[in-house]
């Protein structure tokens, strides 16, 4: 049957509830064509919850689509987590929206409660192959921003170690390699950049050899 709703109106899908109560409203307004991934899911991080892990849908959406929009809002104060990096880590305040307007896309979030009572959170992201606006008003977290370019460079070949990056890193070593979905860190030694040349490392602790196929991107 063909799609009867060709865009729907995202308003109020940035206040959100969860199941333990009501968030505050983060108002904004949004037309969302049919091809846009929008997800929405709450967690509930009890007293003393530490890295607490909560994972994501990705991979998904139309042809080229990377994700536009993150946001998490919580009730009280809670350390985050992303992607399990530790250059992504931030504690939130109670009641603050945190946006990442674009990439890097989250997969993976922990949750470390920084009191002694339940904490409720609420999470949007959306995925799609144009930018989204960022809700007027709204913070960015610092530290964000020095992701602005996401390229896929594969798929790899048998044994293959160079690639070539579309543009020069402006800090090589904040560089990500996702292979198959799966994050490695230049600063856990397994990549190198020069320029534009990037140098995956087998030989690297816990590094592997490419058998060919797999799915390479990078975020830096």
């Amino acid at each position: 049957m063909a799609d009867a709703v060709p865009q729907a109106k995202l308003s109020g899908g940035l206040t959100g509830s969860t199941c333990e109560g009501g968030l505050t409203t983060i108002s904004w307004l949004f037309t969302l064509n049919n091809q846009d991934v929008h997800l929405q899911m709450s967690a509930a991080v009890e007293p003393g919850d530490v890295d607490k892990l909560v994972t994501l849908p990705s991979g998904i959406g139309p042809s080229g689509a990377g994700q536009t929009l993150f946001l998490l809002k919580s009730d009280k104060d809670v350390r985050i987590r992303l992607n399990g990096l530790v250059d992504l880590v931030w504690n939130i305040a109670g009641g603050a929206p945190f946006i990442i307007p674009g990439t890097p896309e989250v997969t993976q979030v922990e949750f470390t409660n920084l009191g002694s009572e339940l904490t409720k959170v609420f999470i949007t992201k959306i995925l799609d192959v144009e930018a989204l606006p960022v809700p007027p008003g709204a913070p960015i977290p610092p530290g964000v921003g020095f992701y602005t370019n996401f390229e896929s460079i594969g798929p790899a070949a048998t044994a293959q170690t160079a690639f070539t990056l579309s543009s020069i890193p402006i800090d090589p070593t904040r560089l990500i390699v996702i292979v198959d979905g799966v994050w490695y860190s230049v600063l856990n030694g397994f990549a190198s950049v020069a320029g534009s040349a990037l140098t995956w490392i087998p030989g690297a602790t816990g590094g592997f050899a490419f058998v060919g196929g797999e799915r390479v991107e990078v975020l830096y």
